[in-house]
């Protein structure tokens, strides 16, 4: 199902389980524990010849996150690059936008924003988690959730 607008994702959304939503959840304390969500790799080995693998490993808790986006079906279907208010809002540092004032839908593109970016830019969503804006824009879906706000 391609999710274009917010009446089917308040659609979709009422569908998820509720072990579902706990578990996608459950990662924001996860991520809060988290020290470093991805590592480098590639560079020089000890003979300092050069590695074959380049690009970020990320953390699990990374991994997680962008699995069940994918399972509970939390990416909307619209031209998120040329959305250039959402790469506004994720350029800014941590605490700059008030992610509890966006509705689902917004939030739900920004998810999109950040998985799909992070197929042209490797990193991106290492970095959406780095800064804090993916576990805010989790928590304020969590708000809404737990408020009946979608």
């Amino acid at each position: 199902m391609k999710i274009t607008n917010p009446k089917s994702l308040t659609a979709h959304l009422e569908t998820i389980p509720q072990n579902d939503w706990d578990s996608f959840f459950g990662l924001i304390g996860e991520a809060e524990r988290t020290g470093s969500f991805g590592e480098l790799k590639g560079g020089r080995t000890e003979d300092g010849s050069e590695m074959k693998e380049h690009g970020w490993k990320p953390a699990p808790v990374v991994e997680q996150f962008q699995q069940m986006v994918y399972r509970l079906g939390l990416l909307v279907h619209f031209d998120w690059m040329q959305w250039d208010e959402g790469k506004s809002i994720l350029d800014e540092k941590a605490g700059a936008t008030d992610y509890h004032s966006l509705d689902a839908f917004t939030l739900c593109k920004l998810i999109t924003v950040m998985v799909r970016g992070d197929r042209f830019h490797d990193g991106f969503l290492v970095g959406c988690f780095q800064n804090g804006i993916a576990v805010q824009i989790m928590q304020a879906l969590k708000s809404k959730a737990e408020q009946g706000e979608w």
